[in-house]
């Protein structure tokens, strides 16, 4: 008896411990413009609309050099593709990978060579 009392009080305090709030879905967003987070709110950007930055005119050497894709979080340039020498955009080696969760405050705007940036916003509950 006096085993499973202590068991119990061990344990209780771990039983009201809540890992994370509850995420409720809200809307699909394409966010162009520099916008904020709302409060009571979290974003998970899931990807970048990566434009083409050069014309099909462009002479094959210049496809060779660097090109990237960036978008802004808290104004900071977030490099989430670049352009392979084929001249197709790629997600790989030092580029974030996507998803990215911003939580309410938290500022995002299209960079370099990106148009829009798909988000899903989720309402936050405890």
């Amino acid at each position: 008896m006096k085993k499973i009392i202590l068991i119990l009080i061990t344990l209780t305090p771990f039983l009201q411990v809540h890992a994370q709030d509850n995420l409720q879905f809200s809307q699909v967003k394409l966010v162009s413009t520099f916008e904020t987070v709302p409060t009571g709110k979290v974003w998970k950007v899931e990807s970048a609309l990566v434009t083409n930055a050069l014309p099909s005119t462009t002479p094959f050497n210049v496809l060779n050099s660097v090109q990237s894709a960036k978008i802004n979080v808290n104004g900071q340039g977030v490099f989430v593709a670049t352009r392979a020498t084929n001249g197709q955009y790629h997600s790989y080696g030092d580029n974030t990978r996507l998803p990215i969760w911003l939580p309410a405050g938290a500022t995002l705007s299209a960079g370099n060579n990106v148009s829009e940036i798909s988000v899903i916003e989720f309402n936050v509950s405890p």
